[in-house]
């Protein structure tokens, strides 16, 4: 007879008792006498004890007859089974984590379990799902019965789909347990990227945040990541963003997300969508990033994983500081934000690591001690984790004169090693100096492996850099060092308590309660407050008034007051040098602006005007294939750009079909056998202040003097920001004798 070799587990999501889930799993075949069931202590991603064995009760074992088999706990996340030669069938129930008693060992809510009937289940399969000890790398099959509205979101391929079941094949347990898999109404969104299939599921339960209004941005920062790695295939064929929103009054203070090969799984408060944007951009590129490290790059201690006593790498700088430093970089690289909102990323992470973080702390020893010793040491990882990579992407650059990066050294690494090659953890740093030079191995010895604060100032000046760590100025009070709250279920600041001594304060008569709705006339803006407070007090003069509008009891109240200078001190500043050399700023230059946009610099004159600018467009898009001047088009717009059209078919309907900038700029790319020019035959322009819009009349030519093949309307929007104006949208519709092109935009 042949011999079982598969885990094979079945979960009802429709039958749900005592807010519990029932777990069967018919094991694959034991020859030991005893064997013992395990669940995880410790999983990848939050390196900390997690014990999810507490939440499994009622655990039974049977014989291939049914009958009980004797079963021992014994410990928090083991069973020990006697005779297990005989054991046919495994049951045990699981509670969930969300709404537990987690006592004095908290889960990290991304890592955690819900059970929700009829509403919502997050199966993160490593508080469901077991292994038995020695046979974890068998494989393992997973049937999940589901409500029949329900879809199952995950970055998981399904063996067989239908309406009321899903089946997953995994070929081992570390696979199943990479693998979280959200059930609930579907609200989901796909986009294709270079070929990878990318699922963004969303389960907001008021409804304040959609999966097309975060696809449409991720789909943005995922093509700039796609060009930033080199611009080829992505190394996954799926990839699935799970968004877990609760309302902020239940959310648990532990937010953010964990990542996976596949997939990451986030847990956040269910603010407006707009709101929450920066914020998801941020994190989702971080966990996007791990399809390089540690999918593709990793030590022993990772590969080999060990979900009880798991062994500890040194190098959380690699994995989790890189992919963090990435998250940011090529964001201000693809023009996503820009450079003031880039150094206030770098900033904060310097403030956060010398204000909060032992700063002398070897990294190594505290990655390999993140556990235990240092657990109160880990979120440096993203702080300083991150800044240990800016300096060693500088570093490179500057050693190279811009021909060489950390992205460059990364991807040798992964070659030499990758997916199923780990590398040993004590030779990295060797590993790097002969790919690099002497410089880096004395950086990582002194500033990673040994305990001297980096060497921010000399690694900004390579750049062209001012970093100052601190310094004195004068401006003008707003606040009098008045306690400022943020009120989540209103979302707005408020005043929580007032300084008695500062006379400013006293004079402007702020209470206790006080809502804050403007400053100066400006509306408080919560996206950015740095920049928001700078600009309030911007244009102020001595002698000038302040004005704050606040809602104090439900009506609104204009306080104000003579505008009061003070001494502030701010610290780690980061700016540009005006006295920087050619080869610092060529060095900047290549540090910030990715190579294909450094490529293509628009001469000024091409967006001076609303005119020149939609000229310039016309232009970017015509010509054969190998004239046609994409990289023009893609300068000529902002990253977000969309390209609409609703033009006729050949059947005479009208079809709606929406690219973002990178996917028009795919299909023109890829139309190698046709020649292209449209002409511009007359236009109306309506502008106010910094935004504009364009009806352009079109005529379509297979040859530049050719017969026009086809006419319609380009409706062009555009917004005037940095001193030029940007193409933020072309929405066009073709013209027929039933829709003839208005007089109006004739000759014009």
């Amino acid at each position: 007879m042949a011999q079982n070799q598969t885990y094979q587990y079945t979960i009802d999501l429709t039958k749900v008792t005592a807010d519990q889930l029932t777990v069967t799993l018919t094991p694959p075949d034991i020859t030991a006498a005893t064997a013992t069931f395990r669940m995880p202590k410790i999983i990848p991603g939050t390196y900390a004890i997690s014990d999810f064995g507490r939440f499994v009760v009622e655990f039974k074992a049977f014989d291939k007859k049914g009958k009980p088999l004797k079963v021992k706990q014994t410990d928090t996340n083991g069973w020990q089974i006697t005779n297990a030669n005989k054991l046919g069938k495994i049951t045990y129930k699981v509670n969930d984590t969300f709404d537990a008693d987690l006592g004095k060992t908290p889960i990290y809510p991304m890592s955690g379990t819900n059970i929700e009937t009829n509403e919502n289940f997050v199966l993160n399969t490593h508080g469901f799902f077991g292994y038995f000890e020695g046979m974890e790398k068998q494989p393992y099959r997973l049937e999940v019965t589901k409500p029949t509205n329900f879809y199952g979101s995950t970055g998981l391929i399904p063996q067989y789909t239908s309406p009321n079941k899903d089946v997953f094949v995994t070929d081992d347990y570390n696979l199943l347990v990479d693998s979280p898999i959200m059930y609930n109404q579907p609200d989901t969104t796909s986009i294709n990227i270079a070929g990878t299939n990318v699922l963004i599921s969303v389960y907001s339960p008021n409804k304040k945040v959609t999966s097309s209004y975060l696809a449409t941005n991720i789909a943005t920062m995922l093509h700039a990541i796609k060009d930033y790695l080199g611009g080829g295939k992505l190394p996954v064929n799926k990839y699935a963003f799970l968004f877990y929103f609760v309302p902020p009054a239940k959310s648990s203070p532990m937010q953010g997300a964990l990542e996976h090969s596949y997939s990451s799984f986030y847990y956040l408060p269910e603010y407006p969508q707009e709101m929450l944007l920066p914020f998801v951009i941020d994190v989702a590129a971080h966990e996007f990033f791990h399809i390089v490290t540690p999918l593709n790059l990793h030590s022993e201690e990772i590969h080999y994983f060990n979900f009880t006593q798991p062994k500890m790498s040194q190098h959380l700088w690699l994995y989790e500081g890189s992919t963090e430093y990435a998250a940011s970089h090529v964001q201000i690289q693809y023009n996503l934000i820009n450079t003031d909102a880039y150094f206030d990323k770098l900033r904060s992470k310097i403030i956060n690591t010398t204000r909060y973080f032992n700063d002398t702390l070897p990294f190594t020893t505290m990655s390999i001690g993140s556990l235990d010793k240092y657990a109160d040491q880990y979120q440096n990882v993203y702080e300083k984790g991150a800044l240990i990579s800016l300096c060693l992407d500088i570093q490179l650059l500057a050693a190279t004169n811009g021909k060489y990066n950390l992205r460059k050294l990364i991807a040798e690494l992964t070659n030499k090693y990758g997916k199923d090659r780990p590398f040993i953890d004590d030779q990295l740093f060797t590993d790097i100096t002969n790919l690099t030079n002497a410089q880096i191995g004395e950086f990582l010895t002194r500033y990673v492996a040994g305990p001297e604060p980096l060497p921010l100032a000399e690694v900004f000046n390579m750049v062209g850099i001012e970093y100052v760590p601190e310094e004195t100025f004068s401006d003008f009070s707003i606040l009098g060092n008045a306690d400022v709250a943020f009120n989540p279920e209103t979302f707005t600041l408020y005043i929580k308590e007032t300084d008695p001594t500062n006379a400013f304060s006293k004079q402007m008569g702020y209470q206790p309660g006080d809502e804050l709705l403007s400053i100066n006339s400006k509306p408080i803006d919560l996206s950015n407050m740095q920049d928001y407070f700078m600009a309030v007090t911007a244009n102020m003069k001595d002698g000038d008034t302040m004005r704050v509008t606040v809602n104090r009891n439900g009506q609104a109240i204009e306080l104000k007051a003579l505008a009061t200078r003070m001494d502030k001190k701010r610290y780690h500043q980061i700016r540009l040098n005006p006295k920087a050399t050619a080869r610092q700023i060529a060095l900047r230059n290549e540090w910030l602006q990715a190579p294909e946009l450094r490529q293509y610099p628009l001469p000024p004159e091409k967006t001076a005007t609303i005119e020149n600018t939609v000229a310039a467009l016309y232009e970017a898009i015509s010509g054969t294939a190998q004239t046609r001047n994409l990289p023009m088009l893609q300068a000529l717009c902002k990253p977000n750009a969309q390209f609409i059209s609703v033009a006729e078919s050949a059947s005479g309907e009208h079809i709606y079909r929406n690219f973002s900038l990178n996917e028009f700029i795919d299909i023109a790319s890829q139309s190698s056998d046709t020649n292209f020019y449209e002409t511009e035959t007359g236009k109306t322009i309506e502008r106010f202040g910094n935004i504009a819009h364009v009806l352009s009349a079109y005529e379509t030519r297979n040859e530049p003097n050719g017969k026009a093949v086809a006419s319609g309307v380009n409706s062009i929007q555009l917004v005037f920001n940095n001193n030029r104006w940007w193409v933020v949208s072309v929405v066009w519709d073709t013209a027929s004798p039933t829709n003839p092109v208005p007089a109006k935009l004739k000759g014009k």
